[in-house]
């Protein structure tokens, strides 16, 4: 897989002296366990958030008798978890080194990870979570328990583009599920009204309070999800990342979106199919 980018690493990778005045040789300090454990927690955390809402999707089905209810939620469970399978599938991971040790990089102006034990090219980050040289790192994603990177970041974008428009489609469907089955006043479509009635004076049920709370929940959801996606759009457009981002740094040449998204963009926002490996990875110099 990505048999260029090896390729370039593994050339570029050739053992020579030790240097002891060299900045990268420094050990890096091991992660909290707490960390490490929000790489499972988060994803299962995910899931428990994902069948509740299809839960709850196939009861608003058997109320309102909507087939569209069901094709939805068919539709998106299958872009979610599909393109959830591809940014696990094609993690952009470097090749570990063969040399054991501290080295010195024979290449001017490129890092040497003491860690991996290889030569980092332009745009090449460290993870210290993954403990692996990511391509073009663009941040680590505890929710998903995998580094975003140059071969999944396309599917990271899909993934939360589909995340945020199933949840205000769910927000729709549970609104109009509240509205034809109670059809409170105004006020009783926030959840802390609800939960007051059914807590304090029993006017509202358990269901109608569920039901309203991940109304709530998916309104702010859609929010989220959207200005998340929108910014790494942006940020995939200016050929940046969210790490570049965070610490100033800029791109010489800022139009290479294609370099992420790759020819068959159209057809990826129908299925999460992965596309062809890219033939030069994007190591633009770094200003």
């Amino acid at each position: 897989m990505h048999e260029d980018l090896v390729e370039r690493i593994r050339s570029a990778n050739t053992p020579i002296e030790k240097d002891r005045k060299h900045g990268n040789m420094k050990p890096r300090m091991s992660q909290p366990k707490s960390l490490l454990a929000l790489n499972i927690i988060c994803p299962l955390l995910i899931l428990l958030i994902i069948s509740v809402l299809t839960r709850y999707a196939l009861l608003i089905y058997t109320t309102l008798v909507d087939p569209v209810v069901l094709v939805l939620t068919g539709f998106f469970n299958f872009q979610i978890f599909g393109n959830w399978f591809q940014i696990l599938r094609h993690r952009s991971v470097l090749p570990r080194g063969d040399v054991s040790g501290d080295m010195v990089a024979s290449i001017s102006g490129e890092a040497w990870c003491s860690q991996c034990h290889i030569v980092q090219p332009v745009r090449v980050y460290h993870c210290p979570l993954c403990n692996r040289c990511v391509a073009r790192r663009d941040h680590h994603c505890f929710a998903l328990g995998v580094c975003i990177g140059q071969f999944n970041h396309a599917h990271f974008v899909y993934f939360l583009g589909h995340a945020a428009l199933s949840c205000c489609i769910f927000a729709f469907f549970a609104f109009r599920y509240i509205h034809t089955v109670y059809d409170p006043p105004a006020g009783d479509y926030f959840f802390p009204v609800v939960l007051y009635h059914y807590i304090v004076d029993g006017t509202a049920d358990g269901c109608q309070s569920v039901v309203t709370f991940l109304f709530n929940f998916t309104l702010h959801l859609t929010v989220s999800l959207s200005g998340f996606c929108g910014f790494n759009v942006y940020l995939i457009c200016r050929n940046r990342t969210q790490y570049e981002f965070s610490r100033g740094r800029n791109v010489v040449r800022p139009d290479r979106s294609a370099r992420v998204f790759g020819p068959y963009f159209p057809l990826q926002l129908l299925i999460p199919v992965h596309c062809p490996p890219i033939k030069a990875v994007n190591l633009e110099k770094i200003v």
